[in-house]
């Protein structure tokens, strides 16, 4: 009978059943002593009563603990406790590989072969110590929340049965203890014949094993099954898996790798897990074998001439060795003979004609955004083969796919609110930021991985060696973190002496150990008129920096040897040398005069492949960079209007009176923003602030005399000011911090402001802080977290605050008492920014699924918050960013937006060859 919730044993508490199987009953439990949750399996009782067994047990269990491996869950101990003994393991989160497989059905070859790799890692490791699983399978393999693999249960089956095995001519069932003689072998479908024949196995059981979970990875069938347990059996021991089950999109090389692991001689069986290991690395690190770009697909799918070009280009090594899948094989013959007739027409040109060859021929073409949508961050991947871009429709951005020889991108699911994506060196995965997170996602789908904080991710760039370099907001040095996630550290430091306030934009040259980047400065006197900053080349550690190009933005090396960059509205290429890091003698050649940036974060215009053939770029419209509008909306989503001129606004803020907005402006050509404040009645608007570099995110006082904002006036970080709303006197500074400040509210009584203060330290996220506004005035937290925390917000009657947290890995909206202590409620359910409430208190609006203005309707009672469901009143396309992007008149009638100025979608340019003819 299952042990009840509760129950101790020793210094575990029992939380609840999570399995049952052969090999006993598993429960989750939490250690009390060392204060986790641990998996517990309790052996069966018929074993429990044989002494010799429990003995060879132990001493089996004493080996496998010694395992320590990433991929492997660990066996932590075995214990004994009213009168039972068990075992204590890790607890694993997550699906195991059977359910994986049978809720999503095959699994993309690139996703496969990921796995794949972490299961081979965990046999090798396991098979150096001479360690053999017995009973690898999909059910004993977990992919955790993060989409790392973990083996489950290695070794338990010779731990169980000891050294002997059993003829399958004298067992009734293999997937349970049936005696106290029997022995456990493992599940049949994925038993090796000799196993299956109940011969001793070493390592090249779990081979034949590792081949079967492959197998049905890729095709989401058993690679041996049957109706029966004869039928399964007769399957292993005389019959080939049914090769035509394997996708013809399939990778010769995963084939072979396939054949040999099936191999039912064991003689003739790869015969390590370290070769599999090797196989699948040398499969993701040069590309699977997969020719995507041949003459028969072009014809069908893609434009002509720009087909042709990346067909000559497409990888032709060679193919795999052994037998080939019969589908493929008039293929291979019409490509044999277009071969030989090319290398014949080879010979006659060199031997008779003796032409001078023709140069690489240079070829453009467009690429069209989606229907309605505008391209925002692009990225090339390494190969030259997709692009990866972020496209925004209704206010929604998200990362969408496509294959240069296909004229239709695909959308991948689970990146809304993507921005500035960039590929891994195998061309198998593809980060980008959402969520306030920096995440990756393989390039085929599937489901997302959180990686790092980055609350305003400004650019990544993925290693050859696993590490990813990223800029985790807009006022941050460089961070670094391995590719599978972990704890980010700062590499690069900011120079504040050099007026530098943010390191963006990595790119790595080749070999992974240095990397450029672009450091802005928002002192235009220090880098000359219009100049914005530098680019610099640094190594992954920080301890070697170097200066190269003046204002060269989203730079990135381009064989062969070129740094590729933008100045204000060209796209130049400049001569360089990665080994020396040096400059060519000449001048920066402009290769486009008129590019268009990323009209949300000015992300890079241009992206090369690793290659360097493969150029897409940006072109400029019509429509200035940065334009926005503020905008009337109804109620119901009708424009009314639209206020003031078309600008680069950044924030809007609404007068406690409803009579004037603030907003922020930034200069176009120095980059510095101030303060404006408009008449809404009239539209006339005056300056507030005059700062040289950013003065932003205004708020108002209650009486609407005063606006606090945050400005690098007199520090390197934000800091917080005051002046006059009449712009009568100068501002003053009213609190400064290790960390940049952001102003966020003004209760309504004045007492109190509420503030956003960045960890300046280590980690991006963001804590909301209390400043009395009488008194001493001394700061305090309201909370503080490892999350990104913004847009606070006092309701009308200052008992409750509504905020923007990404806690719990997607940005919601959350409402807590203003004291700080007691309830906590999450009010949105589909995502949320920037809440703000009506002025009677009795509605709180949020933007949700970045476009969709949403209502909740609120009631309080005493210390208990209570809403209603969220319902959306409208869709605007908000403009995304800090500061308020929309506000309410008092009744919730009417609402000013701050909208992007979208213009007709224009098309990317793409340069196959776009060096030929340089010089």
């Amino acid at each position: 009978m299952p042990l009840a919730a509760g129950t101790e044993l020793g210094t575990h508490k029992i939380l609840a059943l999570i399995g049952v199987g052969g090999m006993g009953e598993v429960y989750k439990a939490h250690d009390t002593k060392l204060r986790r949750d641990v998996a517990i399996k309790f052996l069966p009782e018929s074993f429990l009563r044989d002494a010799d067994r429990l003995a060879r047990f132990r001493r089996e269990a004493q080996l496998l603990a010694s395992l320590n491996h990433p991929n492997i869950a660990t066996i932590y101990n075995i214990e004994d406790s009213n009168d039972t003994t068990y075992l204590v393991m890790e607890l694993v989160p997550g699906e195991t590989l059977a359910e994986h497989i049978k809720r999503e059905g095959a699994v993309p070859v690139e996703e496969a072969l990921t796995i794949a790799k972490q299961i081979a890692e965990a046999l090798e490791a396991a098979h150096e110590k001479n360690i053999i699983h017995r009973d690898l399978k999909p059910a004993n393999v977990k992919l955790t929340p993060d989409g790392k693999v973990k083996v489950l249960d290695f070794g338990l089956a010779k731990a169980f049965t000891g050294d002997a095995e059993q003829d399958l001519s004298q067992a009734t069932t293999l997937t349970t203890l049936p005696t106290e003689d029997g022995k456990i072998l493992g599940t049949p479908a994925y038993m090796s014949p000799e196993q299956a024949r109940g011969k001793r196995v070493d390592k090249r059981a779990d081979i034949w094993a590792f081949g079967c979970v492959l197998y049905e990875l890729l095709t989401s069938m058993q690679a041996f099954g049957g109706e029966t347990l004869s039928d399964t059996i007769a399957a292993v021991l005389e019959h080939e898996p049914d090769w035509q089950r394997l996708l013809p999109s399939t990778p010769d090389k995963v084939a072979e790798l396939l054949r040999r692991c099936l191999q039912k001689d064991p003689q003739q069986r790869l015969r390590d897990a370290g070769d599999a290991r090797i196989e699948l690395e040398e499969l993701k690190r040069y590309g699977s074998g997969a020719q995507p770009f041949t003459g028969a697909q072009t014809h069908q799918r893609g434009s002509a001439d720009l087909a042709v070009v990346l067909s000559a280009r497409a990888d032709t090594r060679g193919v795999a060795r052994g037998v080939v899948p019969f589908r493929r094989l008039r293929w291979r013959i019409g490509l044999a003979v277009c071969a030989l007739l090319g290398a014949a027409s080879l010979i006659f040109a060199y031997h008779y004609k003796r032409e001078v060859p023709a140069p690489e021929l240079m070829v453009r073409s467009d690429i069209v955004p989606p229907e309605g949508a505008t391209i925002g961050g692009l990225a090339v991947s390494p190969d030259g083969h997709r692009l990866a871009f972020t496209a925004l429709k209704n206010g929604r951005s998200q990362l969408w796919v496509r294959a240069l020889d296909t004229p239709v991108p695909q959308p991948l699911a689970g990146t809304e609110g993507a921005a500035h994506p960039f590929w891994s060196p195998d061309g198998l995965q593809i980060g980008f930021f959402a969520d306030g997170k920096l995440k990756k996602i393989f390039a085929s789908g599937g489901s997302t991985q959180m990686l790092a904080d980055a609350p305003g991710g400004l650019g990544g760039a993925w290693s050859e060696d696993g590490v990813i370099a990223f800029a985790p907001s807009f006022d941050t040095p460089l961070y670094r973190v391995p590719a599978t996630g972990g704890l980010s550290e700062a590499i690069t430091r900011l120079d504040t002496s050099a007026g530098e306030v943010s390191h963006r934009w990595p790119s790595f040259l080749p070999g992974g150990r240095r990397m450029l980047y672009f450091a802005l400065n928002q002192i235009p006197a220090t880098t000359g008129p219009g100049a914005t900053g530098m680019l610099f080349v640094s190594s992954i550690d920080g301890k070697m920096r170097k200066s190269l190009i003046n204002s060269a933005y989203g730079a990135a090396y381009a064989p062969p040897g070129y740094i590729l960059f933008t100045r204000g509205a060209s796209l130049l290429a400049q001569r360089f040398q990665p080994d020396s890091l040096e400059l060519g003698a000449k001048d920066a050649i402009t290769l486009e005069k008129e590019i268009g940036l990323d009209p949300v974060l000015e992300g890079p215009a241009c992206s090369v492949s690793a290659s360097g053939g493969i150029l897409v770029y940006r072109r400029a419209g019509t429509l200035p960079v940065g334009e926005r509008e503020l905008r009337w909306f109804s109620r119901d989503g009708q424009l009314l209007e639209s206020v003031g001129l078309t600008e680069p606004f950044w924030s809007a803020r609404i007068s406690p009176d409803g009579q004037s907005t603030a907003v922020e402006i930034e200069d176009s050509q120095t980059r510095a923003s101030n303060i404006w404040i408009y008449d809404l009645a009239r539209s006339a608007r005056r300056q507030l602030t005059f700062g040289q570099t950013s003065d932003s995110a205004p708020v108002w006082s209650p009486d609407a005399r005063s606006i606090v904002f945050s400005s690098r006036n007199s520090a390197r970080r934000l800091s917080l000011y005051i002046k006059s709303s009449s712009g009568a006197a100068q501002e003053q500074l009213l609190l400064q911090a290790q960390g940049d400040l952001f102003a966020e509210d003004w209760s309504r009584d004045g007492r109190f402001l509420l503030y956003t203060q960045l960890d300046a330290a280590v980690k991006p996220g963001a804590g909301v802080w209390v400043l009395p506004m009488q008194g001493e005035r001394k700061p305090y937290p309201l909370f503080r977290n490892l999350a990104d925390n913004r847009h606070a917000r006092f309701s009308p009657n200052g008992r409750w605050v509504a905020y923007r947290s990404n806690e719990s890995g997607r940005n919601q909206i959350y409402v807590i008492p203003s004291q700080g202590s007691g309830g906590k409620w999450q009010v949105s359910s589909t995502g949320g920014e920037w809440p703000v409430w009506r002025a009677d208190g009795r509605e709180l609006y949020y933007v949700s699924q970045g476009s969709e203005v949403t209502a909740v309707a609120v009631r309080e009672d005493g210390s208990t918050f209570e809403f209603d469901a969220p319902r959306t009143l409208f869709q605007a396309s908000v403009l995304g960013g800090y500061g308020e992007r929309y506000g309410a008149t008092a009744d919730g009638r009417r609402f000013l937006v701050l909208v992007q100025k979208v213009e007709a979608p224009v098309p990317l340019t793409l340069v196959v060859n776009w060096a030929t003819g340089l010089e």
